[in-house]
């Protein structure tokens, strides 16, 4: 008599050769084709912005065994800010022009920028000239904030806060110069049509130009946002 298992077998063999006969007629798409397609988009993303960028995989990538008729594959980045350290896409197969099936691939991205460092400690409110800064190359994947692209002689920055030397500008370390400072009287002009209505009120924050900021009237004390345009003088915006 057959031993019960190989019955079992015997039953179960079939349906291995059919499922073996399916994943041989289906498509697949390698490993090295999804890395390379991220690998593009990351570069595209940083077009212009990166001197390079590095791309790590988290993870064990494995072969994706898709539905016939798939005949491209794209790749998406789901977040308007640039992917930097740990970041998810997505994998998009296509069929005829339908997304027929997605995956999603973590990686650590790792751009490397040229920088705006330090030389030497500054103090809150104290201006930085091109020679307190040196160009440097590093990894920016840790950093926080919009780095700094451009310090030239014409530029007039100053320290938001007390910054040591050897920190990295972003723009959130620096202004412009304040053209509207707080406690000063400005110029607001309120333009509506053919109306025209200029008025002498109180700074309630300071302001560079494109600023938007709040003036007080001194007799009224009546608050107004306007928008910094020139030193001492800012328009009402909707």
């Amino acid at each position: 008599m057959m031993p019960r298992w190989n019955h079992m077998m015997w039953g179960i063999f079939p349906l291995l050769v059919l499922v073996g006969s399916l994943l041989a007629r289906q498509p697949v798409i390698s490993v090295p084709q999804q890395q390379e397609k991220i690998r593009q988009l990351v570069k595209q993303l940083y077009r212009g912005q990166a001197i390079r960028v590095e791309v790590e995989f988290i993870g064990p990538l494995r072969p994706w065994h898709v539905e016939p008729g798939v005949d491209s594959l794209s790749a998406a980045y789901r977040h308007r800010r640039l992917p930097r350290g740990y970041a998810v896409f997505v994998l998009r197969a296509h069929r005829k022009g339908q997304i027929v099936r997605t995956r999603t691939v973590a990686v650590q991205v790792r751009p490397v920028h040229a920088v705006f460092r330090l030389k030497r400690s500054v103090k809150k409110g104290e201006r930085i000239w091109p020679q307190d800064v040196v160009v440097d190359t590093v990894e920016t994947s840790g950093i926080k904030g919009t780095l700094l692209s451009q310090l030239t002689a014409g530029d007039s920055l100053y320290a938001r806060r007390f910054l040591k030397a050897g920190t990295i500008l972003t723009r959130e370390d620096v202004h412009p110069a304040y053209l509207v400072r707080v406690g000063e009287m400005a110029t607001v002009l309120l333009q509506r049509s053919t109306l025209r209505i200029q008025m002498t009120m109180k700074a309630l924050q300071n302001g560079s130009k494109g600023d938007r900021v709040w003036f007080m009237h001194p007799q009224t004390r009546k608050r107004i946002k306007g928008q910094v345009v020139d030193r001492s003088l800012a328009i009402v915006v909707p």
